[in-house]
């Protein structure tokens, strides 16, 4: 016990950046899954892009191309969440 608290000291000024570096990574890319998975995200620029459309800041063609890429990335964030929730995860994203 006092072994192993003594290498935790000694260790310390070696792992400690280390650490600190891997929370905040940690960090990053849980927000950015948050970001990727939230539903009401997408759903707002899918209604973002329909007023671009109504407005003629784009036109069909280009809207037909971004709203199937956003449709597609809707699922995928509900099926994804559907799996975790069905291994038992929380998908509370």
């Amino acid at each position: 016990m006092v072994l192993r608290s003594l290498l935790g000291v000694l260790t310390l000024p070696v792992w400690a950046p280390y650490k600190g570096v891997k929370q905040v990574i940690e960090e990053i890319q849980s927000e950015v899954q948050r970001e990727q998975l939230d539903e009401q995200r997408i759903i707002s620029k899918l209604t973002e892009l329909q007023l671009q459309l109504e407005l003629q800041e784009i036109d069909q063609e280009e809207y037909e191309r971004h709203e199937g890429a956003l449709m597609e990335h809707l699922a995928a964030a509900r099926e994804y969440k559907r799996r975790l929730e069905e291994a038992g995860h929380r998908a509370d994203f």
